[in-house]
C-alpha cells in the first residue's frame, strides 16, 4: 500500500469517526429535548432540538421537531390574546393535539376549560372530561359530562362519563352506559378507544380487546405508534393488560386508506402537507 493510500485511509477513517461522534452528540441532544419537553420546559426543549439539528444536519427528524416546537411556542404566546373565536379554536385544537401527542395533559387543561367556558357543549365537555381523566381528576371529569350523557349526546361524552363512574367504583351505572352505547361500523377511533377502556374497567377483557382492535383499525397508519403507546400507558387497561387478547389488539394494523403521504411523525415537514387531507375514506 502506497503512502498516499495510507493517508487517504486515515483521513477517511477520521471523517467517519467525526461523523459518528456528531451523530451521537445529536442523539443525546435530542434526548435532552425530549426530557425537557416532558417537563413542559418548552424553551429548553427548543434549544436542545435546535442544537441537535445543528449537530446532525442530515437528520430531518431533528429539523422537524425543532420547527414544530417553534411553531407551538408561537401559538402558546398568541392563543391567549386571539380575539377571533374561530382562530382561537383552530389554535387551541392544534396545541391540544401536540400536547396529547406528548402526554402534556396539564398543558391542555387550561385550554379545555376555557373552551368549555366559551361554549358548554357536549363535545367540549367530552374534551374537558378526557383531559381531567388523564390527570386522575375523576370526580371533576364526571361533573364535566354529567349533563351530557343522555342518549342524544355524542358517544364520547357518554363513554367518558361511564369511565369516570367506573373509576369511582360505581360499576352498575357505568355498565348501563356501556351497554347503551352502540358504535356502528366505521365509528371513529376515539370513541372506540374510550369504549375499550370502559369495558376493561368493567372486567370484560374480550369485549375490551375487540373494541381496541377496531380502534386501531380506525387509526391512520402514521398514528398507530402513538395510539399503541397511549393504550400501554392507560391505567384503565390495567385489568386486561396482561391478556393475550390485549397484546393482539395492540398489534392490529390500520384499515384507513391514506393519501399519498410521507408517513412522517407529523405533517410539519411533509412536502405535500398543503394539499393532503392526511386520511381519506377513498383515494
Amino acid at each position: 500500500m502506497t503512502a498516499r493510500n495510507i493517508l487517504l485511509g486515515l483521513l477517511m477513517g477520521a471523517l467517519l469517526a467525526t461523523g459518528a461522534h456528531a451523530a451521537g452528540n445529536a442523539a443525546g441532544l435530542a434526548a435532552e429535548g425530549e426530557r425537557r419537553l416532558a417537563a413542559a420546559d418548552f424553551d429548553g426543549a427548543l434549544k436542545a432540538y435546535g442544537d441537535a439539528a445543528a449537530a446532525d444536519r442530515a437528520n430531518g427528524d431533528y429539523q422537524q421537531q425543532f420547527a414544530i416546537l417553534r411553531q407551538v411556542i408561537q401559538l402558546r404566546g398568541a392563543v391567549a390574546g386571539e380575539p377571533s373565536p374561530q382562530k382561537w379554536e383552530t389554535m387551541a385544537r392544534a396545541l391540544r393535539s401536540y400536547y396529547y401527542d406528548h402526554r402534556l395533559y396539564a398543558e391542555s387543561l387550561p385550554l379545555d376549560q376555557q373552551r368549555y367556558g366559551r361554549a358548554s357543549t357536549p363535545e367540549n365537555g367530552a374534551l374537558l372530561a378526557e383531559t381531567l381523566l388523564e390527570l386522575g381528576r375523576n370526580a371533576d371529569a364526571e361533573t364535566a359530562v354529567a349533563s351530557h350523557h343522555g342518549s342524544d349526546s355524542p358517544p364520547a361524552a357518554r363513554l367518558l362519563y361511564g369511565i369516570a363512574l367506573a373509576r369511582q367504583g360505581r360499576l352498575e351505572p357505568a355498565r348501563a352506559i356501556a351497554n347503551a352505547v352502540t358504535l356502528a361500523e366505521g365509528a371513529p377511533a376515539d370513541p372506540l378507544f374510550h369504549a375499550a377502556r370502559l369495558q376493561a374497567l368493567l372486567g370484560q377483557p374480550d369485549v375490551s380487546a375487540a373494541l381496541l382492535t377496531r380502534a386501531m383499525e380506525a387509526t391512520p397508519p402514521a398514528g398507530l405508534g402513538l395510539a399503541r403507546e397511549r393504550a400501554r400507558a392507560c391505567a384503565d387497561f390495567g385489568p386486561v393488560a396482561s391478556t393475550p387478547a390485549f397484546a393482539a389488539a395492540l398489534e392490529t394494523g390500520s384499515k384507513m386508506t391514506v393519501s399519498k403521504c410521507s408517513m412522517g411523525p407529523s405533517c410539519g415537514g411533509c412536502p405535500m402537507a398543503k394539499g393532503c387531507a392526511k386520511t381519506k375514506s377513498t383515494e
